[in-house]
């Protein structure tokens, strides 16, 4: 879904717009199973991993005849058939490959969430504006027609004033995870913000729990966004295990 909005990169040009997958793992996967049913619109031409192996096995299952494997993050980026990069690793290394793309003059599609902090993802954005550069968060809820219809209904005020909202998101395991708020409260938390027009944090207040070690995990948030509205994401990492 990202993809058709990454089609006037190139359009001017009327060709494919030309993909890098950086990474290897389940959701480029799907990914890159998506960009090769769009014919005509996006063209996949290079794969990146740690090991060419892999880089190599990832584009056979992917049918991804004439793309490049490459063995190396730092081989895609240079790679000059590129035009944007899909940045699908975990996330913890969501920043530094993101600064490694824009560094290379590439687009990026990062894959949420885009940094554990503000100033690590303001740090990518003012890479991303100074080198003039396509950058996108990939939070695709936000390109659910439901989402849009929503954002449009809070904002012409048809149910009236909406004070208080609550959005939770639960995972069954958060191996690898940077935080369960990150992995999936980023969701929660962009929503409530997006359908309020981009409302910015007046006050936050924030609890983990852990009942134990290692999980699971639980987080959430009370955020006011204004005098007379208060949101509230929250997550759960690794709760759903004993099911």
């Amino acid at each position: 879904m990202f993809a058709l909005f990454l089609v006037s990169v190139v359009a001017e040009e009327r060709r494919p717009v030309r993909w890098g997958i950086l990474g290897t793992g389940s959701i480029a996967s799907d990914f890159g199973r998506v960009l090769t049913s769009m014919r005509g619109d996006a063209e996949v031409v290079a794969v990146g991993s740690r090991s060419g192996d892999r880089a190599a096995a990832f584009a056979a299952e992917l049918g991804l005849v004439g793309a490049c494997a490459h063995g190396s993050y730092e081989a895609l980026v240079a790679d000059p058939a590129v035009d944007v990069v899909y940045v699908a690793t975990p996330s913890t290394r969501h920043v530094s490959d993101s600064l490694l793309c824009l560094r290379a003059g590439k687009a990026v599609l990062c894959e949420k969430s885009m940094a554990p902090t503000a100033a690590e993802a303001a740090e990518v954005l003012a890479l991303a504006r100074e080198r003039g550069l396509f950058f996108l968060h990939g939070v695709w809820s936000r390109f659910f027609p439901a989402m849009r219809a929503l954002r449009e209904l809070l904002s012409s005020g048809a149910i009236g004033d909406v004070t208080s909202a609550h959005v939770s998101f639960c995972q069954n395991d958060g191996a690898g995870s940077c935080s369960a708020l990150a992995e999936t409260g980023v969701y929660c938390a962009q929503f409530l913000s997006w359908v309020f027009g981009g409302e910015e944090a007046a006050v936050v207040g924030a609890v983990t729990e852990r009942d134990r070690v290692p999980e699971p995990l639980r987080e959430a948030a009370t955020i006011r966004t204004s005098p007379r509205r208060c949101v509230s994401p929250a997550a759960a990492s690794g709760a759903l295990n004993a099911r």
